[in-house]
C-alpha cells in the first residue's frame, strides 16, 4: 500500500509549508495542553531528533513496532487526539508558555521540513517506531506535521 501524502510531492511539502506560514501567535488549540509556539517548538525537535541534529534513543517496543506503527501509517484516517508524547519531545514540560520569537519558530519548521524532505532517512530508528524505510518516514514527516496544524486549526 503506497503511503501517501508525503513530504517528497512538492504540492504536498507546499500545503503543508502554506499551513505553518498561516499560523498565529494566538491560534486556540483545538486539543491538547501545548500551545501553538510550544506546538512548534514540539515539531521542530522531533525534525530534528529524525535528522540527527538531536540525540535521542530508540524507544520502541515489540507493541509500538507492531501494533501501533501499522495503525500511525496506513490507518485511513486522523491520528487519534491527546496521544502520548516521548518524554524528550514534550513541550509542555520543556518550552515556556509563551515564546517571543514566533515568527522564528515557524521558519525553523520550515526550513526542517523542507530538509526533511530532501533527507534520506532508510533505517533510521524513529524514537517510538523503530527503524523506518525511506517512504515511512516522508509520510511519518507529514502526517505529524498534520495532526498538529489540525490542533490548531491550520
Amino acid at each position: 500500500m503506497p503511503l501517501s501524502p508525503a513530504l517528497t510531492d512538492p504540492a504536498t511539502r507546499d500545503a503543508l509549508v502554506s499551513r505553518v506560514q498561516a499560523l498565529r501567535p494566538d491560534a486556540p488549540r483545538q486539543w491538547g495542553k501545548m500551545n501553538v509556539s510550544q506546538m512548534l517548538w514540539h515539531v521542530a525537535e522531533t525534525f530534528r531528533a529524525a535528522l540527527g541534529d538531536v540525540a535521542t534513543r530508540d524507544q520502541s517496543n515489540w507493541f509500538f513496532r507492531r501494533v501501533i506503527r501499522p495503525f500511525a501509517f496506513y490507518a485511513p484516517f486522523a491520528w487519534p487526539k491527546n496521544g502520548p508524547t516521548l518524554p524528550p519531545f514534550d513541550a509542555v514540560r520543556r518550552q515556556p508558555a509563551t515564546d517571543p520569537e514566533f515568527e522564528r519558530l515557524k521558519a525553523d519548521v520550515v526550513a526542517l521540513i523542507q530538509r526533511f524532505a530532501a533527507w534520506n532517512g532508510e533505517g533510521r530508528p524513529h524514537a517510538a517506531f523503530g527503524p523506518l524505510t525511506q517512504a515511512e518516514w516522508q509520510h511519518w514527516g507529514w502526517r505529524h506535521t498534520d495532526h498538529h496544524l489540525r490542533q490548531f486549526a491550520s
